[in-house]
């Protein structure tokens, strides 16, 4: 069964599950990744199961039967058995799928889980909610992650020194990111003692007291590659690098857009000298250069949050957290894809076209060749192209007709002083690769975001 679309404000209190025994006795928390299915620690599912050990590492029963509840669906209750199974222990696996007999109550909401490439996004306040057999009402912790450890775990600590802790009977909850709106991880164990001993003092036992461990969700995912879950494929880097390049990339081709339709903005450029060839040739090639990389970035920004409704997986702009777009509104979304994709590509399509109807002329500087007659600086040459060069025996070094301002080009009329330095053959062919490549990126975002199957 494929994961849900998620449309809540994702909460850190959706998708919570608690396992408990036959009689009713807690036995630890889960977390509602679909409809149907729950992910668990299997030290959890093994305290549910009369006589088993904890640490057994053998698979329950097929027809052994899960009490799953849900706290905030008014506690009500379904049938589970064990879908897929990972030892419990130290250096393990330690998690289990449930799957229930019948759908959860939809008021109990479906967790989204997300696969982090970059733990260094991870720069909000993370949370845990738990129950115990004597904390009916459950509490929620504020953590940190503090970093990995042994066993491919993450050592998270209490960010305040007072309240409540991660105690055992926590094992199994989901570790929430504000920053991600995403269960980054789920908590395994909670940090104690060795029998016998005592903290030297109470600010030992009050550290001892917050720091937890919890597993990964790449490491769930290893272990029951079944477990839905978003991968995050950008880092916290990229993001601020999208929000830069995209700016950079709209006002770059607005300018050039504008200045092509309006004689009054073509005269603002200062490098244009009022020709609309050299204001085209100038959006052509820097479009093509800046395009590809805030439209790849958008493309895998889409598929980071591919378990969201379409208007909440574009990124945002002017925000230090990566997933403040998640509160992006339906018309937010789309002036997105108008502005920072359909405009770049639309005013790189209209400079493009500038070249299609024939009102410029490419200039062969004379010095770099022999027999151009009695002319002199940059002249028009029969056969000079965009992908054709003059066909002319060099004069002094080997390129000095293709590199070196050997060729200009500038609108028809327009000596050199309005005409602008190009490479012919190879600009044309990169200018066009890029444009294409752009194209590519904006068309597989649109894609992304509502054709693929989730």
């Amino acid at each position: 069964m494929g994961p849900a679309i998620v449309r809540s404000a994702l909460g850190a209190v959706d998708g919570i599950a608690r396992i408990q025994t036959g009689d009713g006795h807690h036995s630890g928390m889960g977390i509602l990744v679909t409809p149907r299915l729950v992910v668990t620690c299997s030290h959890v599912v093994n305290g549910a199961i009369d006589g088993r050990a904890l640490t057994d590492a053998s698979q329950p029963d097929p027809e052994a039967r899960i009490v799953v509840s849900f706290p905030f669906a008014a506690d009500q209750r379904r049938m589970a058995t064990v879908h897929a199974w990972g030892a419990p222990g130290l250096g393990n696996p330690d998690s289990a799928l449930l799957e229930l007999i019948e759908d959860a109550p939809a008021e109990a909401g479906i967790a989204v889980l997300a696969e982090l490439t970059d733990p260094t996004r991870l720069d909000g306040v993370l949370t845990v909610f738990g129950m115990t057999e004597r904390q009916m009402l459950g509490g929620h912790v504020e953590a940190a992650l503090t970093g990995p450890v042994a066993g491919g775990w993450w050592q998270i600590i209490g960010m305040r020194d007072i309240g409540v802790y991660a105690v055992k009977g926590f094992s199994g909850a989901a570790v929430w990111s504000r920053s991600e709106r995403a269960v980054v991880a789920m908590l395994v164990a909670v940090a104690s003692l060795p029998d016998g001993q005592t903290a030297f003092d109470g600010a030992a036992l009050t550290v001892e007291r917050r720091t937890a461990y919890a597993q990964p969700v790449a490491a769930i995912r290893a272990a029951i590659p079944a477990v839905p879950a978003e991968q995050r494929l950008v880092s916290a880097a990229s993001q601020r690098l999208y929000a830069i390049s995209a700016i950079i990339l709209f006002a770059f081709m607005l300018a050039h857009l504008l200045a092509l339709h309006s004689g009054r903005m073509l005269a603002l450029l200062p490098y244009a000298g009022g020709s609309r060839i050299i204001t085209a040739v100038v959006a052509v090639t820097g479009g093509a250069c800046l395009a590809w990389l805030p439209l790849r970035l958008m493309r895998d920004h889409a598929r980071s949050f591919r378990f969201r409704p379409w208007e909440q997986r574009l990124p945002a702009l002017f925000v230090r957290l990566p997933s403040e777009s998640l509160f992006n509104t339906r018309i937010g979304a789309a002036a997105t894809l108008l502005f920072l994709l359909g405009l770049p590509l639309w005013a790189l399509g209209d400079a493009l076209r500038e070249f299609h109807t024939g009102g410029y002329t490419v200039l062969v500087a004379a010095e770099r060749f022999a027999q151009l007659g009695a002319c002199s600086g940059h002249c028009p040459r029969p056969g000079a192209d965009l992908f054709h060069v003059v066909s002319v025996p060099s004069v002094g070094r080997i390129g000095d007709q293709y590199f070196n301002d050997a060729y200009r080009i500038a609108a028809n009329g327009d000596g050199s002083d309005r005409a602008v330095t190009f490479y012919p053959i190879l600009q044309p062919i990169l200018v066009l690769a890029l444009s294409a490549f752009a194209t590519f990126l904006g068309c597989s975002t649109l894609f992304e975001l509502f054709l693929r199957r989730r």
